[in-house]
């Protein structure tokens, strides 16, 4: 509850939110009324908050987040209990994991990773503990793609880790997760008229221009080591003041798999899931850097992942080596993650502040001072348009299909070819809109009628104090700095 109360909440996940608001109020999936658009990664997510939104009504976000806090306590759960050897280590695994900094991040931020986390968990205990694929753990794998389509990677290495424990349970696997792509395809297909997600869509498209080789290999070195332009996502307590300690992390996850893996004899379920979770921990992260998908909540699950097996390594040398050994190591993991929560509720609370109290008040400056009818165009996709409560076109197309149409015919001059031709009533940028223009390309005859036509009317500036009046408070959300952002208006024609 305390991180709860941080109002933390991932930017993105306002985009799920909007979605599910739309499909449970009108039975239109879409992000602006009425329009078909695939804006959410996340089908499943979007189905399951929708259906929060009809029984909680406007208390569908904190019922949302406690639902994600129990999916993630439980999932941890599960994979404590295929790694650990007898009951006391898995109980003391599952209890640290839980209380880990990731872990109430992914509880508290509201993005759909609690759900990802708990069905891959879900499915990496259903295997380890039979011989045969249990009907849940067929149901968890084929719903990952659902979740997010490209966990589809997690859902093939769960089966295929388990091929030579049976063919049977890897076919079983593989049709399993056959039918969630299917699922995935089929239904966006038959109600966007398209194949892929437009978030997907759209984050390929600007994955197309840092595909360059020395760009891959600096971002998928610094994903685990860190480099000069990428910190390293293994960080255990997220923050730039702790980045050295990721590539640390990193290290101590790929040694852990390796004492892990040779110590359990080949061919067991514990093997497999082991083997999985060092896969999906260690080789996922490479391949969202590789492609520059580098959104911190795709790491989640892995980091996560990860910082169990090294728990529960730990738990289990420790128990081997006497009563009182185990009792000091519980201890000393207990104390780290007692400070280590401190510090995330700190974190929390100045980031709570930032990107949802003073974010969300240009959305509401705008829903104040919009009409009906109104349009905004914005560099983002989250928390402004789902407080203004606009019609809107996102700069990165990722709730707009007329946007990366834009994009991939005006060329570098899009978006002033967008604005003049759609005459969006409002924009709200973190830049001045002339720097923004005149960064994309050389001002054209579009660029001199976007700024002959649009005026200022708000410039936002973060001031904690205007959020915050208690002074500790005050200094904690001091921590961080966050945006300015320029409103400005159409001016009547």
């Amino acid at each position: 509850m305390p991180y709860v109360l941080t109002h933390a909440i991932q930017d993105d996940a306002f985009i799920t939110w909007r979605c599910a608001v739309q499909l449970a109020d009108t039975g239109v999936y879409g992000f602006n009324p009425g329009e078909r658009v695939s804006a959410s990664t996340s089908h499943a997510y979007v189905g399951m908050v929708a259906l929060l939104r009809l029984v909680f009504h406007g208390e569908y976000i904190p019922a949302t987040l406690a639902i994600n806090t129990v999916l993630t306590v439980s999932g941890l759960f599960f994979v404590a209990d295929c790694l650990s050897t007898n009951a006391r280590v898995r109980d003391a695994c599952w209890v640290l994991s839980s209380l880990t900094p990731l872990a109430l991040i992914v509880s508290t931020t509201g993005m759909e990773t609690a759900l990802l986390v708990f069905a891959l968990a879900l499915a990496l205990w259903g295997l380890e503990r039979s011989d045969r694929a249990p009907w849940y753990a067929l149901v968890a794998l084929g719903a990952l793609p659902l979740i997010r389509l490209d966990a589809v990677f997690a859902s093939g290495v769960i089966g295929l880790t388990h091929a030579w424990r049976s063919r049977r349970v890897f076919g079983e696997a593989a049709l399993a997760t056959l039918a969630g792509v299917g699922a995935v395809v089929a239904f966006n297909a038959l109600y966007f008229g398209v194949v892929l997600n437009q978030s997907i869509v759209a984050k390929l498209h600007v994955a197309e221009s840092a595909l360059g080789p020395r760009e891959v290999i600096r971002r998928v070195i610094g994903v685990y080591f860190t480099t000069s332009d990428t910190p390293s996502a293994f960080m255990p307590l997220p923050t730039k003041y702790l980045t050295f300690t990721g590539a640390l992390f990193a290290a101590a996850s790929f040694a852990g798999f390796a004492v892990m893996l040779r110590r359990e004899a080949r061919g067991s379920g514990r093997a497999a899931a082991i083997l999985a979770l060092a896969i999906i921990g260690l080789v996922t992260p490479a391949i969202y850097a590789a492609v520059a998908v580098m959104y911190p909540w795709y790491f989640w699950p892995s980091v996560l992942l990860s910082g169990v097996a090294l728990l529960s390594l730990a738990l289990e040398s420790s128990f081997r080596a006497g009563a009182r050994a185990f009792a000091f190591v519980s201890g000393a993991l207990g104390l780290c993650d007692a400070l280590a929560g401190a510090s995330q509720w700190a974190l929390s609370f100045s980031a709570g502040v930032r990107e949802h109290d003073y974010v969300a008040s240009v959305g509401q400056f705008l829903a104040a001072s919009g009409h009906a009818g109104d349009t905004l165009f914005s560099d983002m996709a989250g928390s402004i348009p789902y407080f203004s409560g606009l019609v809107t076109y996102d700069d990165a197309g990722l709730v707009s299909p007329l946007v990366t149409r834009y994009e991939a015919t005006r060329g570098d001059a899009w978006q002033a070819s967008f604005v003049r031709e759609q005459r969006p009533t409002w924009i709200a940028l973190r830049d001045p809109l002339d720097e923004r223009l005149d960064a994309a390309a050389p001002r054209d005859a579009n660029g001199t009628w976007v700024l002959a036509n649009y005026d200022l009317v708000k410039h936002f500036q973060y001031v904690p104090r205007d959020f915050v009046s208690n002074a500790t408070l005050l200094r904690i959300a001091q921590m961080g700095s966050a945006s300015e952002f320029f409103v400005y208006r159409l001016r009547d024609e």
